[in-house]
Formats: structure tokens, C-alpha cells, sequence
């Protein structure tokens, strides 16, 4: 944030300010400190957004590193709810965790796209004659383009988890098979994979459906709505 808060100032003087279309001097220092406070809000909820995705990638990163990281307690619920032997439910406890985790982190990549989408309505020709402030422009995108980054990079993180857990019950599937008294639990465990498989929530939620994919479609949607208001209603503007 404090090298986007540097980057601002430069491109002010790179590529200058529109003119505010204010009437007096009291509008006008209404609409720098309103539109300051409001720049200043958008980037710190982006970052805090990014932040918070990071952080939850990072403690997927950590999970596929490490294994049987659960206490005895988790695992013996797990164990008695799923009617698998302890040892073999890690894998599936940690995606149970990162969906769950997921589920309520990726909610917030919502927040930035609907802060833009109401900033691009705000400066619609509708309301003044705004024009398009570049510096603000630019670094608002570059904010967004990394919580879009931080969001694929935590989606593919997880996917690189579940794909860790199929492999490893796959292979305990072939070591239960093998042996005398394991074709019941080799059966069981064939189920947990198909529960691996069809896990649908958090970030495990298909490409298509993920919160980042419609969240994209807020600003393009108020852009589309907007324009073809300015179309109807300002007809010798357009």
C-alpha cells in the first residue's frame, strides 16, 4: 500500500488531475477530502482483502508441507463420524479445514470490485462532468490486479492440496487391497476419494463459479449500466 500511496503522486504529476467540476471553493474542498478519504479507504480495503488471501495461501502451503498435524480429539471425531481408522483422515481433515477457511475468505474478494463499480457510477456524466483521473485509475487497477493474483494463487494452492490427497489415498487404497483383511477398508476409502473429488466449497468451488469470476463482472456491469443510461438520458453528450 505505501508503494501504491508513492506511485499516486508520481503519476499526478505524470499524467495530471481532470478538472473538478465544483461550484465554489467550499465544494471543492468537500470533494478532495471526500474523494482522499475515499481513495485512501479503497486501498487499504483492497490490500487488507489481498493480505487476508495471502495469509490463508500461505497456511495451505503450510499444510502440504507438513502431515498429521491434527490433535487426537479432532482426529477421533473425524474417525467416528467417517468410521476410518485415524491415521488415514489427515488429508481429508485438511480440506475439510481449507474449504471452510476458504469458504469465508474468498467472500471477501466481493468488497474491492463493489467499491470500484460504485466508483465507476459515481463518476458518471449522469451526476457532473467527470473526467477520467488516470493516477487513479492505474494504481486502483494495479491493487486489483493483485487481489485477482492472490486469489488464482489460492485457488491453485488448494487444488494442489486436494491432488496431494487423492494421490496419498491411492496409495493407501493399493497398500489396503494388497493385504488379507483389507478389502473393507480399501471400499471405504475408495468412498472418501470420491468425496475428495466432488468437494465443491471455498476454493475448491470450479473456475467458473469462483467469487473472483463474478466479482469481475460488478464493475463491467455498472460500466455497461451506466453508459447506456448516459445513452438514453444524455443523448447530445454521447
Amino acid at each position: 500500500m505505501v508503494a501504491i500511496a508513492l506511485l499516486w503522486p508520481i503519476l499526478t504529476v505524470a499524467f495530471g488531475n481532470p478538472s473538478v467540476p465544483a461550484r465554489g471553493s467550499v465544494s471543492l474542498v468537500a470533494y478532495v477530502i471526500v474523494t482522499g478519504a475515499l481513495v485512501l479507504a479503497t486501498w487499504f480495503l483492497m490490500f487488507a482483502v489481498a493480505d487476508t488471501t495471502l495469509l490463508t495461501w500461505r497456511v495451505i502451503n503450510g499444510l502440504r508441507m507438513e502431515t498429521g498435524i491434527w490433535p487426537p480429539k479432532t482426529l477421533k471425531q473425524f474417525s467416528d463420524r467417517l468410521k476410518l481408522p485415524a491415521d488415514v483422515l489427515d488429508d481429508w481433515i485438511d480440506l475439510v479445514f481449507v474449504s471452510k477457511r476458504t469458504k469465508c475468505v474468498t467472500t471477501f474478494i466481493y468488497y474491492p470490485f463493489l467499491i470500484i463499480a460504485l466508483l465507476v457510477v459515481s463518476r458518471s456524466r449522469l451526476f457532473a462532468n467527470y473526467g477520467p483521473s488516470i493516477p487513479d485509475v492505474i494504481t486502483m487497477g494495479i491493487a486489483l490486479f493483485i487481489v485477482s493474483g492472490c486469489a488464482v494463487a489460492l485457488r491453485l494452492s488448494a487444488e494442489a492440496l486436494r491432488a496431494r490427497a487423492l494421490r496419498r489415498l491411492n496409495d493407501r487404497i493399493m497398500a489396503a487391497k494388497q493385504s488379507q483383511d483389507g478389502e473393507r477398508l480399501a471400499a471405504q476409502l475408495e468412498l472418501l476419494v470420491r468425496r475428495v473429488e466432488e468437494l465443491r466449497d471455498g476454493a475448491f468451488t470450479p473456475f467458473s463459479q469462483q467469487p473472483l469470476v463474478r466479482a469481475m463482472l460488478l464493475p463491467l456491469g455498472s460500466f455497461g449500466g451506466t453508459a447506456l443510461l448516459e445513452y438514453l438520458l444524455l443523448p447530445g453528450l454521447s
